[in-house]
């Protein structure tokens, strides 16, 4: 769960290896669904794509 987004999430995807993922968004938080596993070890970033 995230606060704060300001703008409308268009798309989230993690950023290694572009797999898209499912998220939910209310005018007070961002809930995105991540798989079970962390594309990478040290650090996975997810990328939004904002309106």
């Amino acid at each position: 769960m995230l606060a704060g987004v300001n703008g409308r999430v268009l798309s989230a995807r993690l950023l290694a290896n572009g797999m898209t993922l499912k998220f939910r968004q209310t005018e007070e938080r961002l809930e995105i669904e991540i798989p079970p596993s962390a594309p990478d070890p040290d650090v996975s970033v997810i990328a939004l794509d904002l309106y």
